[in-house]
């Protein structure tokens, strides 16, 4: 029997995916999204947190952030069909692209590929649920807000939503301001929806960010108000740092950017950036 080639694979997976578009959803749906553990344990009382990748890849930095930092351990991956055809390799090993890491009464989501819209409830769902029948108490989603003049900002603002059961005074000191009015999208609004409907206190913290750049200093401020509003300690100076250099480049680029756009003669030799490998 003659095997699909890769190109067929994801013309398949991306043909499954405008069947949900259009609301055929099928055995597909019915498949949705499984959460496979690598070791079965429970974590009753733990705050799990959830970092996917978003404008400035706040999430996506802040969480990969607290693995290392923290050392957790990998405990589980998410499988779907819907998902693009990857692995990841870290120090020689393969991964999954998507996976929950878990330490003490903290457990953290990462996905190292974008979720498309299409199935970001179904993952949303698979998550809050395996969360809550492991005894999760607490969700806590971390992100960025798209923030045209960012590159003006030393010091970004944190913002946060909040459900029912969540302490308020600890989020007030930690210096965050609450969100009244707003729109928050993709899956980090469907995990935010999912724990809430459940009755799980969610938090999510979101800082001014580039829209198109990583930025490891909105990520840094997510995390400090997160160190406090969980009580525990994340050093967050590399990434400070990484965040100053990333200022200093940006600008770089918009000053030969500025430069060439009055010059009669433009080409990439003038605007290209010395930072772009």
């Amino acid at each position: 029997m003659r095997e699909d080639s890769p190109r067929e694979l994801e013309a398949d997976r991306w043909n499954k995916l405008i069947l949900l578009e259009q609301g055929e959803v099928g055995v597909w749906m019915e498949r949705k999204v499984r959460v496979v553990e690598k070791k079965e344990k429970r974590y009753d009382g733990a705050v799990l947190v959830e970092g996917v990748p978003d404008p400035g890849l706040v999430g996506a930095i802040a969480a990969s952030y607290m693995v290392s930092e923290l050392q957790l351990e990998e405990v589980a991956f998410l499988d779907s069909p819907l998902f693009p055809p990857f692995i990841v390799l870290h120090n020689s090993e393969v991964l999954e692209p998507v996976r929950l890491y878990a330490g003490d009464n903290i457990l953290v989501l990462i996905s190292e590929i974008p979720i498309h819209p299409v199935i970001a409830r179904p993952v949303a769902e698979a998550v809050i649920e395996w969360g809550t029948d492991k005894g999760v108490e607490q969700v806590v989603s971390l992100g960025g807000l798209n923030t045209p003049n960012r590159i003006d900002i030393e010091r970004p603002e944190v913002y946060c939503i909040v459900g029912d059961g969540v302490d308020k005074k600890k989020l007030e000191k930690a210096g965050v301001k609450f969100m009244s009015e707003g729109l928050l999208g993709g899956v980090k609004a469907m995990i935010v929806r999912e724990a809430i409907m459940r009755g799980v206190p969610t938090v999510a913290l979101l800082a001014e960010a580039f829209g198109e750049y990583p930025d490891p200093g909105a990520a840094a401020e997510v995390l400090k108000v997160l160190a406090s509003y969980l009580t525990i300690e994340i050093k967050v100076e590399p990434l400070l740092q990484q965040a100053e250099e990333m200022r200093i480049k940006l600008k770089e680029l918009m000053k030969r950017t500025v430069a060439a756009m009055k010059s009669p003669v433009t080409g990439a030799s003038q605007i290209a950036p010395s930072y772009f490998i």
